[in-house]
């Protein structure tokens, strides 16, 4: 399909709206997994983490009420493939949260903090395009696919739901699911750390159940077929890199509308709130952000998705491959940022990735 082709239907249009929302969102309230773990892990501080929480409750409920409803077939999405890439799940997860802490923001974060001027997040985002399209369509997919090949097992069920690998009905298992969310993040509240993302985390849940509706309701009608699916932005970006160099986009109509949308969002609330300003990186701070993402991309491309098209929609399915991406996501994480913080050896100055991590997790 190339540019001339591309209709601008319900799937654009939805993951346009979408987009804008959530673009707005995010740059509003600074909403991002990597600050997330960093000031939950550094400072106790898990405002953050409740909004994450609440974000995902919300996106499970409503994802498994419209697949209850038969509104949406979950089992013929990505993310819940019979053939379970646990390898690719296990590393890509890994080298993208590895990527993200040094870069300074999660997919989401990188893509808003572009959009508000950033040029070290500028640069993340590019490598992060370029690096996902090498994995998912260029030099590296035969070594993508050889890795699938050599390790995916096939699951007997024919569905990767976490439901069916313990063997519990899908209704217990996501109201169980949702409840213990909901109150991990109670629980965390009133610990004594404020809800202030809880709004923020509130409406990102519900555009993850608008984007499957979208894909999943509107898609069959749409002139372009397409796989049930919803927020996520690895594929995307690698889609994105492939039309500016090739001029032809493979699919992906949704997922193109939602990233323009969370960058014209991002842009637009950022320029309404005064933000918008240009921000220019020092040496390391670039070194660390085209560094972390490429790593994004290699990690993003492997696993098939980002930490919010797994921690938020593959897990809004109840995806056995997203649980483990989300768990090495995470690991990747706190590997990074140990290394950040590294004790500096005695009568040494602290060492300057510290600093600038520091300086990085502050604007989030």
């Amino acid at each position: 399909m190339t540019f001339t082709d591309l209709p601008f239907d319900g799937l654009v249009a939805g993951g346009l709206a979408i987009g804008l929302v959530l673009g707005a969102a995010i740059q509003t309230s600074r909403f991002c997994l990597v600050a997330a773990v960093a000031n939950a892990t550094l400072v106790r501080d898990f405002r953050q983490v409740i909004g994450w929480l609440l974000a995902l409750s919300v996106a499970l409920a409503g994802t498994q009420w419209l697949e209850w409803r038969g509104l949406v077939e979950l089992a013929e999405s990505g993310y819940r493939a019979g053939r379970l890439d646990w390898a690719g799940a296990a590393l890509g997860g890994l080298l993208f949260g590895l990527g993200s802490m040094l870069a300074g923001g999660c997919a989401a974060r990188t893509l808003v903090g572009a959009s508000e001027g950033n040029l070290g997040s500028l640069l993340a985002l590019v490598a992060f395009a370029l690096c996902a399209w090498l994995v998912l369509f260029g030099a590296l997919e035969p070594a993508r696919i050889a890795l699938v090949t050599r390790t995916a097992l096939e699951l007997p069920a024919g569905d990767a739901s976490l439901a069916k690998a313990v063997g519990v009905p899908l209704a217990p298992a996501a109201l169980g699911a949702g409840i213990a969310l909901a109150g991990i993040a109670a629980y965390l509240w009133r610990r004594g750390n404020d809800a202030s993302l809880a709004v923020a985390g509130v409406l990102i849940g519900a555009l993850v159940i608008a984007g499957w509706w979208v894909t999943g309701v509107l898609g069959p009608a749409s002139m372009a077929a397409v796989r049930p699916d919803s927020i996520s932005f690895s594929g995307p970006l690698a889609r994105a890199a492939r039309a500016l160099a090739t001029g032809s986009l493979p699919g992906g109509l949704f997922g193109i509308g939602l990233l323009a949308g969370t960058m014209l969002g991002a842009f637009g609330a950022a320029v309404v709130r005064g933000r918008f300003r240009f921000v220019r990186p020092t040496r390391e701070q670039a070194a660390h952000s085209v560094v972390g993402g490429v790593l994004m991309g290699l990690g993003g491309g492997l696993a098939g998705g980002c930490n919010i098209g797994h921690g938020l929609t593959g897990l809004a399915a109840l995806s056995l491959k997203s649980l483990i991406v989300v768990v090495a996501i995470v690991a990747g994480m706190l590997i990074a940022l140990a290394w950040l913080y590294r004790r500096p050896v005695p009568g040494a100055s602290a060492p300057s990735g510290a600093a600038g991590a520091r300086e990085r997790l502050a604007s989030q």
